[in-house]
């Protein structure tokens, strides 16, 4: 039977509203769920599985900035047309793009962040905190309407049993060492009100071997006494805006991401909101 030019067309328009609503629903499944293994994440970044950087929980590596900075990423290069993310402090922790509609948005500090729709994330090949009883995590974020929910912004642990890594959330944050065991040695407190501010908060979680403390905006929210353990290696990949299991994307900007290898003081974390709020 010939099909006229106009049921051809009708045909295909149909097929494509069909896919278009097929990959609406499944896509979030392959974008949040992480469906390859850290090995394969490393041949795709050009690395291979067997072999180790300097900067793997194996070994400790130093850092090239006299700051003690691991990993910085400033977004201030157009995200959706270069899809990665340069490491600003020369350690070449790079980290790219994976899933859709992850693009550049107004910044707190410089002129651009990144935008996070739920539907994509940023990856790393590496977990630069590993193997760390000093480490400094420090970003800003969006997302003040969030009440009584924990949403991972960022984070580098292992998808199984035993949970080992790194989070930092929203509202509580969570280190693992290599066993599966929490390093902060006391129950989590989080917020039960909205965060400060609708726009911009500054996160930061800050371990000395001895105390898990977390900041928001400046001042800190949250001091537990801690393991002494070393944080855990997780799976050796690094992302910004995922969530284990899925259905908790961070959607929301982020900007200003620094991993520092040591306790940063109170005074330098607020000087670091200083910065951003200033903007």
């Amino acid at each position: 039977m010939k099909i006229d030019d106009e049921t051809f067309s009708a045909i295909v328009t149909g097929w494509t509203v069909m896919v278009v609503i097929i990959l609406c629903v499944l896509l979030p499944f392959a974008v949040n769920v992480p469906t390859l293994p850290a090995g394969a994440y490393k041949v795709v970044s050009g690395q291979f599985p067997g072999l180790t950087r300097p900067d793997s929980h194996l070994t400790s590596f130093v850092p090239r900035e006299p700051g003690g900075l691991l990993v910085w990423y400033d977004f201030e290069e157009e995200i959706g047309q270069t899809l990665w993310i340069p490491d600003a402090s020369g350690n070449g922790n790079n980290a790219y793009v994976k899933g859709v509609f992850v693009r550049s948005g107004p910044g707190i500090a410089g002129g651009h962040s990144v935008f996070l729709p739920g539907t994509g994330l940023l990856w790393c090949p590496v977990n630069p905190a590993a193997g760390r009883t000093n480490i400094t995590f420090s970003l800003w974020f969006t997302g003040g309407s969030i009440a009584g929910n924990n949403y991972e912004i960022a984070g580098a642990v292992a998808g199984t049993e035993p949970r080992t890594g790194w989070t930092l959330g929203t509202r509580v944050s969570e280190l693992w060492d290599d066993d599966g065991n929490a390093i902060r040695t006391q129950a989590a407190s989080p917020p039960a009100d909205d965060l400060p501010s609708a726009g911009w908060n500054h996160k930061a979680l800050v371990y000395n071997g001895t105390h898990v403390t977390e900041y928001l905006n400046g001042a800190p929210v949250n001091v537990y006494a801690a393991s002494g353990m070393p944080v855990g290696g997780g799976e050796e990949v690094m992302t910004i805006g995922s969530w284990r299991p899925f259905g908790q994307n961070y959607a929301g900007q982020v900007d200003e991401f620094r991993i520092y290898d040591r306790a940063l003081r109170p005074d330098e974390l607020a000087a670091l909101y200083r910065e951003g709020s200033r903007s």
